[in-house]
């Protein structure tokens, strides 16, 4: 795991650090942040396919050296993804997808898309996402990488991995944001739930300014962050913030952002002094906005009236999970999944414009409405009901113990047949060879609920 996480890892449970990661966040950030900005989900893809292609062959030597001679099982997120597959090819250890988007091919929706194409369309959308999700320069990159180490096959192509492979997934997310479309019976995975951990398990705790604050009303504040998301520049986003919880009149508490940069980063001081109600306006949120660095969600959402965040996977299942009124201005990917399915739940008003577009008194009449309206407030507790209800990371401890002891993917792929990557229009499970073995996760899980 990154050394970040170490304090995540409970007291008595042994792990290794990765000793090299050279993709920091902050240093794309920085680096693609006129390209990122745009808001267009293509070009951001592109970018960071090709800056992840540059630092590939570090990260990769990184996680062998930590797992070799050690990991039965690698576990990787679609950011890691090509990464793992590589790594656990070359050592020849078993492998397994966690994803917490519903990161599989289907025809009912496309998850990553601002718009919904006909439905006619989507699985074909889905096969060209995968196709992009690999390129010439990244396809050299990992096959020299592999014959240095040893194993002269070609690189797995994201087609490949989902087809040919069916690389087990366990999925962290709600069946009450995303029912799993029969579609995905072909494929070994499954879904078990948000994956929370309980604030009392954290070891961050809230600092005394922020008890402080939540304390001073009697009135909840609303919170406002967008996680690693940006657009424009932090005094931009501090703008539309503060204005927002003023036109509004409602207290708030502002998340200074995770993107690691000054140039981005959310705080009273990036106000726009040049501004004709400046003065005014700061004096207002000196005593009204709380500006924070992390906090635990789970600890904070059920104590604001309202949530207003970006829509990420993470925030998203927090938020469910909260019992809060929440809503959502995507910036890019699933955050528009998240968004719509937010509005189709009743937890909030919209949809609002994405983030590039939004405007504050939008905003402020948005916030308005999810803290007067006590339709938001009630079906905010009913989903809630539903989402507490599943034993998320319960079920993905069994689903991974089940898997490590049932599926090698390279095992079965050396035994098989090689197929091609699949014609985007080819029925993939007649003719892509699709993994089909005596004990799927889904059918591991089913029996534990």
């Amino acid at each position: 795991m990154p050394s970040d996480y170490a304090d995540l890892v409970p007291e008595g449970v042994g792990g290794l650090h990765v000793v090299h990661s050279p993709f920091a966040f902050s240093h794309v950030v920085e680096k693609l942040s006129a390209t990122l900005e745009k808001g267009d989900p293509d070009a951001a893809l592109k970018a960071h396919l090709a800056e992840f292609a540059k630092n590939f062959a570090a990260v990769a030597d990184s996680v062998k050296a930590t797992t070799d001679a050690w990991a039965d099982v690698l576990v990787a997120n679609s950011v890691m993804i090509s990464v793992c597959t590589a790594v656990s090819e070359v050592l020849r250890v078993r492998f397994v997808g966690a994803h917490v988007q519903p990161f599989l091919p289907m025809r009912e929706f496309h998850v990553f898309l601002p718009y919904m194409p006909p439905r006619c369309l989507n699985l074909f959308v889905w096969i060209v996402m995968l196709t992009k999700l690999t390129s010439k320069e990244m396809h050299e990159i990992i096959y020299a990488w592999k014959q240095k180490w040893g194993t002269p096959t070609p690189p797995v192509s994201p087609l490949e991995r989902v087809y040919r492979l069916n690389v087990p997934s366990i999925f962290g997310f709600s069946r009450e944001a995303f029912l799993p479309p029969d579609d995905w019976a072909i494929f070994d995975h499954v879904v078990t739930g948000n994956w929370i951990m309980s604030p009392e398990d954290l070891p961050q705790k809230p600092s005394k300014s922020v008890t402080d604050f939540l304390a001073a009303s009697q009135q909840p504040p609303v919170y406002l962050g967008w996680g690693s998301m940006f657009h424009i520049s932090g005094r931009y986003m501090t703008e539309i913030a503060v204005r927002a919880l003023r036109r509004a009149n409602l207290r708030g508490i502002v998340y200074e952002g995770s993107s690691a940069t000054e140039m981005y980063t959310l705080a009273l001081e990036k106000l726009d002094m040049s501004q004709p109600d400046a003065k005014e306006l700061a004096a207002w949120a000196q005593a009204n906005v709380l500006f924070i660095g992390g906090v635990s969600h789970e600890w904070l959402f059920p104590k604001v009236a309202a949530i207003v965040h970006h829509g990420g996977a993470g925030t998203s299942a927090a938020a469910f999970n909260s019992g809060v009124p929440s809503l959502i201005t995507p910036f890019n990917f699933d955050q528009f999944a998240f968004a719509r399915i937010s509005v189709e739940r009743g937890v909030g008003p919209g949809p609002l414009p994405k983030f590039q577009r939004l405007r504050a008194e939008v905003l402020a009449d948005a916030m308005l409405q999810a803290v007067s309206n006590p339709k938001y407030k009630d079906a905010a507790k009913h989903v809630q009901h539903r989402v507490m209800s599943e034993r998320g990371t319960k079920l993905a401890v069994k689903a991974l113990e089940q898997f490590a002891q049932t599926r090698d993917v390279w095992e079965e792929d050396a035994k098989r047949t090689a197929y091609g990557a699949p014609w985007p229009i080819t029925p993939p499970d007649f003719v892509c060879g699709v993994v089909r073995t005596p004990a799927r996760l889904s059918d591991v899980t089913a029996a534990q609920k």
